[in-house]
């Protein structure tokens, strides 16, 4: 091989890191925006309880939102709603409930 090949490869190599770098910085913000909001872990509306697997495939979940949980069964194929509306424990920040 001649200094010119291993130039002419040393210049290929570089464009190339070059352009792996250029696609690593721009592409996240050309996918997902620029302008994601932020939310701090203890003012998350939406949290995971607990998993519980059952067999391979199958696993039951339970999930808060707002303080109403919510069970799950997920499979491979799909989520199936198995109760909805159950009372959690109330939220910190959330003003306590009225009853009529």
């Amino acid at each position: 091989m001649t200094t010119e090949e291993y130039l002419r490869y040393g210049i290929a190599l570089v464009v190339v890191i070059a352009l792996i770098v250029a696609a690593s910085v721009l592409l996240p913000r050309l996918l997902h925006g620029v302008n994601v909001p932020r939310v701090s872990r203890r003012n998350r509306r939406l949290r995971v309880i607990e998993m519980l697997p059952i067999d391979a495939r199958r696993q039951l979940v339970l999930v808060r939102r707002d303080g109403i949980e919510h069970l799950i069964l997920l499979t491979p194929e799909r989520g199936l709603l198995i109760e909805a509306g159950i009372r959690g424990e109330p939220v910190p920040n959330a003003p306590p409930e009225e009853t009529a």
